[in-house]
């Protein structure tokens, strides 16, 4: 006979959705101590984003290069584009993203076309390469610095899988797309994150490793 398992599915792709998981978790685990204080501190980074945003004068046009090419993309609809909107910026390849989990290709041509503000890479492969590439050369953002390799550690702080470090990624995409507003302490945003969340004590080397700062 197979035993039946009492099984528990939480969606929580948006940041609403995972917002609320805390509190349904710790409430079903007996810690709502601890979900009280979690969901505190996502929905701090919510508010913060809606506050730096709104104030703002500019909205940074955003490339999210993905692949050892950096020609796969994410659509503005999709729940990255969700996350990068939030912050105060604009995904640039507008189009829907009907499967959750997929990403779409483009061509480099059309990324020059776009020639956006900044470009957030997910693979350090191809972020090593980035500004000795002719090609990519040739965008203001590479020209202007402003290539940011995502901080991955345990999992992809924007990005997929869909996690809880999205709320201390929105955190590090304010300081990207508006540090003359945020001016915020990434080392000890950090440091705070991954004591409350995943109860580890940093160092600072191990902070800079994360924030892909010895690269």
């Amino acid at each position: 006979m197979i035993k039946q398992i009492p099984t528990l599915y939480i969606d929580a792709l948006t940041l609403e959705e995972s917002l609320n998981s805390f509190k349904v978790i710790g409430e079903i685990l007996g810690v709502s101590e601890r979900s009280d204080r979690l969901y505190n501190y996502a929905k701090e980074s919510l508010d913060m984003a809606n506050e730096i945003s709104q104030k703002a004068t500019k909205k940074p046009r955003v490339y999210y290069a993905f692949g050892d090419d950096g020609l796969q993309t994410e659509c503005d609809k999709s729940s990255y584009g969700g996350v990068i909107n939030l912050a105060g910026g604009e995904l640039v390849h507008k189009c829907e993203n009907l499967k959750q989990n997929s990403r779409v290709n483009v061509t480099i041509e059309q990324v020059l076309s776009y020639n956006p503000d900044k470009i957030l890479v997910y693979h350090k492969e191809f972020y090593d390469k980035i500004y000795s590439d002719k090609k990519w050369q040739l965008l203001d953002a590479v020209k202007n610095k402003e290539v940011y390799l995502i901080p991955r550690k345990p999992f992809s702080w924007v990005g997929k899988p869909a996690s809880f470090m999205r709320f201390l990624g929105i955190r590090w995409l304010l300081e990207v797309l508006h540090p003359e507003i945020s001016r915020l302490d990434m080392h000890q945003e950090t440091k705070e994150f991954y004591k409350l969340f995943l109860y580890l004590d940093l160092n600072e080397s191990e902070i800079k490793d994360i924030l892909n700062e010895e690269i």
